[in-house]
């Protein structure tokens, strides 16, 4: 399955081959048909990722507090190695995205397979080809919308 992701310590995006999502209980498998693109946010998150470590730290001065609090109990070199893990993780971009459900939980009642959904989280609804997304952030798109309209929910 393809995802898009982003290197946080340079910017880079590409488009990787990821391992697919999974069913879990309360949820939905969702087919991706579009995906809503923020050109201000996704743009501002991609700038920060760009950035130099003290530009960063600069940035997100509630980041870097955290960082500190963490140097005073952790030690400043676990807080380091922290901090570092973070940056290298990649990120997975999205938050908007409409489709096809393709799987269902079996403790989700309100959706089935083949219903087309818009789905929204920033934590589920990726750029990737198929996304698992909580029940509760999923709505049925009523007959008449256009999908790709749908997707900026």
């Amino acid at each position: 399955m393809k995802q898009l992701i982003r290197n946080n310590k340079s910017g880079k995006l590409s488009i990787e081959e990821v391992p697919r999502h999974t069913i879990q209980p309360g949820g939905l498998l969702v087919k991706t048909y579009y995906s809503a693109i923020s050109l201000g946010t996704e743009s501002s998150s991609i700038r920060t990722a760009k950035m130099n470590l003290l530009q960063k730290a600069k940035s997100r001065p509630k980041e870097m507090k955290q960082v500190i609090d963490l140097a005073m109990s952790e030690g400043p070199f676990n807080a380091y190695k922290i901090a570092i893990g973070k940056l290298e993780a990649p990120s997975f971009l999205g938050y908007s995205t409409s489709g096809e459900v393709i799987e269902v939980a079996k403790d989700v009642k309100n959706f089935k397979v083949g219903d087309l959904v818009v789905c929204a989280g920033a934590s589920n609804a990726f750029h990737s080809e198929i996304n698992f997304v909580p029940e509760k952030l999923c709505v049925k798109i009523p007959e008449g919308v256009n999908l790709e309209h749908a997707s900026f929910s």
